[in-house]
């Protein structure tokens, strides 16, 4: 049984790095992407047309997670490891208490970093039944 993974904010980082890693491995990888734009995933697609999977993902929409699914089960009926790597960062972490905040940004920083990983997991937990490794690593900034 081929060894497969999902993950998430594989555009760039450390979430491209696992991709590149895991693929030159051997894995069949589903690299979520939500930088389109972003080239270096794109170009790695072109030495791994078999193995690695460019699936549209933006983990805070609970459409766009359970489309990613649905093109995920067409190319396997299992995964064996699921790496939540997707989040984003804010300049709201430089505003001192005193300062006015901004709540607005901080419910986006919440969706994304927190509710983004309880969405991936509650969508695929019944493709990761299916294979024989079932982990989840979580990765946070």
């Amino acid at each position: 049984m081929t060894r497969t993974v999902l993950v998430t904010g594989a555009d760039r980082g450390l979430g491209f790095g696992l991709c590149a890693g895991l693929v030159k491995q051997g894995w069949t990888v589903f690299a979520g992407q939500y930088l389109p734009e972003w080239h270096e995933l794109r170009d790695l697609k072109n030495d791994y047309l078999e193995s690695l999977h460019l699936i549209p993902f933006d983990v805070s929409s609970m459409e766009s997670v359970k489309s990613a699914k649905e093109m995920i089960q067409t190319q396997t009926d299992h995964l064996d490891v699921l790496i939540s790597n997707a989040g984003v960062n804010s300049e709201t972490i430089y505003v001192g208490i005193r300062e006015p905040q901004d709540y607005n940004e901080m419910h986006r920083l919440y969706d994304i970093n927190a509710l983004g990983a309880l969405r991936v997991v509650e969508v695929f937990l019944p493709l990761m039944e299916q294979a024989q490794t079932k982990r989840l690593c979580f990765v946070s900034s």
